[in-house]
């Protein structure tokens, strides 16, 4: 079946993530499916907007709070996030896995300095 203009502009709003508020924090969540209904349960309860892709790899959340509450929620569930849109010291949200690793390699590609530390 061939969309008309109309199902094209649907899909288009939602790749351009027209369905998250421009005034709230914008993060990407990466999960398993197991862990999408007790994180939905608990975004729903503040009323986050929320969408999942990849088969419930990938959670996207347009986040209506303080930045750091997102990081608590995402730490006490053990996933990680990075904020694409929002004021917080750091873009990593929530468990933070492989910094070590990243500092090694961060310091041989950037012996000067000039990126921000992990």
């Amino acid at each position: 079946r061939v969309l008309d203009g109309s199902g094209m502009a649907v899909g288009q709003a939602a790749d351009a993530f027209a369905w998250a508020s421009p005034a709230g924090a914008f993060a990407k969540v990466v999960l398993t499916p197991a862990q999408v209904a007790p994180l939905d349960e608990r975004l729903a309860a503040v009323g986050s907007v929320r969408r999942y892709s990849s088969g419930g790899y990938l959670g996207w959340v347009a986040w209506p709070t303080p930045e750091r509450e997102l990081d608590a929620l995402l730490q006490e569930l053990g996933l990680s996030g990075l904020l694409l849109r929002g004021a917080a010291p750091s873009p990593w949200l929530g468990k933070r896995t492989g910094v070590e690793l990243a500092e090694r390699v961060r310091r041989v590609l950037d012996p000067h300095h000039r990126f921000p530390e992990f």
